[in-house]
Protein backbone atom coordinates (compact mmCIF):
# COMPACT_ATOMS: atom_id res chain seq x y z
CA UNK A 1 0.00 0.00 0.00
CA UNK A 2 1.39 3.38 -0.93
CA UNK A 3 1.63 6.30 1.43
CA UNK A 4 -1.12 8.12 -0.46
CA UNK A 5 -3.62 5.26 -0.40
CA UNK A 6 -2.96 4.70 3.30
CA UNK A 7 -3.77 8.34 4.15
CA UNK A 8 -6.84 8.17 1.91
CA UNK A 9 -8.03 5.10 3.80
CA UNK A 10 -7.54 6.88 7.15
CA UNK A 11 -9.40 9.92 5.84
CA UNK A 12 -12.28 7.72 4.63
CA UNK A 13 -12.44 5.98 8.02
CA UNK A 14 -12.43 9.31 9.88
CA UNK A 15 -15.09 10.69 7.54
CA UNK A 16 -17.27 7.62 8.05
CA UNK A 17 -16.89 7.68 11.88
CA UNK A 18 -17.62 11.40 11.91
CA UNK A 19 -20.78 11.03 9.83
CA UNK A 20 -21.88 8.05 11.95
CA UNK A 21 -21.38 10.16 15.11
CA UNK A 22 -23.40 13.02 13.63
CA UNK A 23 -26.18 10.62 12.61
CA UNK A 24 -26.18 9.08 16.09
CA UNK A 25 -26.36 12.55 17.70
CA UNK A 26 -29.19 13.61 15.38
CA UNK A 27 -31.06 10.39 16.12
CA UNK A 28 -30.61 10.93 19.88
CA UNK A 29 -31.72 14.58 19.68
CA UNK A 30 -34.76 13.60 17.65
CA UNK A 31 -35.77 10.85 20.06
CA UNK A 32 -35.21 13.19 23.05
CA UNK A 33 -37.46 15.78 21.39
CA UNK A 34 -40.16 13.17 20.82
CA UNK A 35 -39.86 11.95 24.40
CA UNK A 36 -40.00 15.52 25.71
CA UNK A 37 -43.03 16.17 23.55
CA UNK A 38 -44.92 13.42 25.39
CA UNK A 39 -44.13 14.58 28.94
CA UNK A 40 -45.96 17.05 31.13
CA UNK A 41 -44.18 19.47 33.44
CA UNK A 42 -45.40 21.11 36.64
CA UNK A 43 -44.07 24.33 38.15
CA UNK A 44 -44.80 26.28 41.31
CA UNK A 45 -45.01 30.06 41.00
CA UNK A 46 -45.79 32.93 43.33
CA UNK A 47 -49.36 34.27 43.33
CA UNK A 48 -49.79 36.00 39.94
CA UNK A 49 -51.06 39.57 39.70
CA UNK A 50 -54.39 40.39 38.12
CA UNK A 51 -54.37 41.41 34.48
CA UNK A 52 -56.21 44.53 35.71
CA UNK A 53 -53.05 45.63 37.53
CA UNK A 54 -50.50 44.84 34.84
CA UNK A 55 -50.54 48.27 33.23
CA UNK A 56 -50.31 51.84 34.50
CA UNK A 57 -50.77 55.06 32.61
CA UNK A 58 -47.90 57.48 33.14
CA UNK A 59 -47.94 60.80 31.28
CA UNK A 60 -50.30 59.42 28.69
CA UNK A 61 -48.24 56.24 28.07
CA UNK A 62 -49.18 52.75 29.19
CA UNK A 63 -46.32 50.97 30.96
CA UNK A 64 -46.02 47.74 32.93
CA UNK A 65 -46.79 48.36 36.59
CA UNK A 66 -44.03 48.03 39.17
CA UNK A 67 -46.01 45.32 40.96
CA UNK A 68 -46.23 43.26 37.78
CA UNK A 69 -42.52 43.76 36.97
CA UNK A 70 -41.56 42.61 40.49
CA UNK A 71 -43.78 39.53 40.16
CA UNK A 72 -42.42 38.78 36.67
CA UNK A 73 -38.83 38.88 37.99
CA UNK A 74 -39.58 36.74 41.08
CA UNK A 75 -41.71 34.25 39.13
CA UNK A 76 -39.11 34.06 36.36
CA UNK A 77 -36.42 33.16 38.91
CA UNK A 78 -38.71 30.61 40.57
CA UNK A 79 -39.46 29.07 37.18
CA UNK A 80 -35.81 28.89 36.09
CA UNK A 81 -34.82 27.25 39.38
CA UNK A 82 -37.19 24.41 38.45
CA UNK A 83 -35.31 23.92 35.16
CA UNK A 84 -38.19 23.94 32.67
CA UNK A 85 -37.85 22.18 29.34
CA UNK A 86 -39.13 23.75 26.15
CA UNK A 87 -42.39 22.16 25.00
CA UNK A 88 -42.75 22.02 21.23
CA UNK A 89 -45.99 22.72 19.42
CA UNK A 90 -49.54 22.85 20.75
CA UNK A 91 -49.98 22.54 24.52
CA UNK A 92 -52.62 22.42 27.18
CA UNK A 93 -52.04 24.40 30.36
CA UNK A 94 -53.62 23.74 33.74
CA UNK A 95 -53.29 26.50 36.33
CA UNK A 96 -54.22 25.76 39.93
CA UNK A 97 -54.42 28.89 42.06
CA UNK A 98 -54.18 29.03 45.83
CA UNK A 99 -55.29 32.53 46.90
CA UNK A 100 -53.26 34.36 49.56
CA UNK A 101 -56.33 35.27 51.63
CA UNK A 102 -60.09 34.84 51.93
CA UNK A 103 -61.01 37.64 49.50
CA UNK A 104 -62.80 36.86 46.27
CA UNK A 105 -60.58 36.66 43.20
CA UNK A 106 -61.48 36.56 39.55
CA UNK A 107 -59.45 33.51 38.46
CA UNK A 108 -59.39 34.27 34.75
CA UNK A 109 -57.54 37.54 35.45
CA UNK A 110 -54.55 35.49 36.64
CA UNK A 111 -54.08 33.52 33.40
CA UNK A 112 -52.42 36.12 31.16
CA UNK A 113 -49.46 36.88 33.48
CA UNK A 114 -48.75 33.14 33.80
CA UNK A 115 -48.90 32.47 30.05
CA UNK A 116 -46.78 35.55 29.31
CA UNK A 117 -44.18 34.28 31.79
CA UNK A 118 -44.04 30.87 30.07
CA UNK A 119 -43.49 32.55 26.70
CA UNK A 120 -40.90 35.02 28.04
CA UNK A 121 -38.90 32.13 29.52
CA UNK A 122 -39.15 30.01 26.34
CA UNK A 123 -41.12 27.18 27.94
CA UNK A 124 -43.80 27.43 25.25
CA UNK A 125 -43.58 28.91 21.75
CA UNK A 126 -46.39 31.44 22.17
CA UNK A 127 -49.69 32.07 23.86
CA UNK A 128 -51.91 32.34 20.80
CA UNK A 129 -54.59 29.78 19.89
CA UNK A 130 -52.27 27.81 17.62
CA UNK A 131 -49.96 26.97 20.54
CA UNK A 132 -52.11 27.11 23.68
CA UNK A 133 -55.03 24.91 22.66
CA UNK A 134 -56.56 24.38 26.10
CA UNK A 135 -56.43 26.28 29.40
CA UNK A 136 -58.01 25.17 32.66
CA UNK A 137 -58.00 27.27 35.81
CA UNK A 138 -59.03 26.08 39.24
CA UNK A 139 -58.89 27.29 42.83
CA UNK A 140 -57.19 25.09 45.46
CA UNK A 141 -56.04 25.40 49.04
CA UNK A 142 -52.30 25.81 49.76
CA UNK A 143 -50.42 23.06 47.95
CA UNK A 144 -46.72 23.72 48.45
CA UNK A 145 -44.53 24.98 51.24
CA UNK A 146 -42.43 27.25 49.05
CA UNK A 147 -45.50 28.87 47.50
CA UNK A 148 -48.32 28.02 49.87
CA UNK A 149 -50.29 30.74 48.12
CA UNK A 150 -49.49 30.81 44.46
CA UNK A 151 -49.91 28.95 41.24
CA UNK A 152 -49.19 25.39 40.26
CA UNK A 153 -48.86 25.28 36.48
CA UNK A 154 -48.88 22.05 34.49
CA UNK A 155 -48.00 22.08 30.80
CA UNK A 156 -48.57 19.05 28.60
CA UNK A 157 -48.56 18.46 24.86
CA UNK A 158 -52.01 18.86 23.32
CA UNK A 159 -53.31 15.76 21.60
CA UNK A 160 -56.14 16.23 19.13
CA UNK A 161 -58.91 13.79 19.53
Amino acid sequence: MTKRSSSEAVAQTNKRSSSEAVAQTNKRSSSEAVAQRKKSQTFLLPWPPSVNGMWRSVQGRNILSQRYRLWRDAAGKALLMQRPKHVLGPVKVAIELSPPDARRYDLDNRVKPVLDLLVANAVIDGDDHRIVREVTVSAREGFARAHANGARVTIAPFADG
